[in-house]
């Protein structure tokens, strides 16, 4: 598990259980109150539905820096002190991104920023 936090916006992804109406704005990744539809697992929403997620218990996800990772959706994730730690998962293979160590121009490649030859 990885827990890191900054600022990003994900990219929406069709499929989602929602209404749909965050179509191309930013996202972000609560860890959803335990019930019996979601059971304490992470969802991903857009920006405006982030309120009502608040306003009903969810803890939302830090917000991620590596561009190389996402949270993994649907995946179990804990709660402590009101922070959410939550599982991420490779993402973006072949996007560009910085290298977190030389702070150069990097490639995504399975999760890692791997520096620009």
């Amino acid at each position: 598990m990885a827990l890191l936090i900054g600022a990003s916006a994900l990219e929406a992804k069709r499929g989602g259980k929602g209404k749909g109406k965050a179509k191309g704005q930013p996202k972000v990744s609560y860890r959803h109150k335990p019930d019996a539809a979601r059971n304490g697992k992470v969802i991903t929403v857009g920006a405006p539905a982030g309120k009502a997620h608040d306003k009903h218990g969810d803890a939302q996800c830090p917000p991620l820096v590596d561009a190389c990772l996402a949270y993994d959706n649907g995946a179990p994730c804990t709660v402590t002190g009101g922070v959410a730690t939550c599982p991420t998962k490779a993402a973006n293979n072949g996007a560009e991104c910085v290298d977190p160590v030389t702070g150069g121009a990097g490639t995504c490649a399975n999760g890692i920023c791997e520096p620009s030859v």
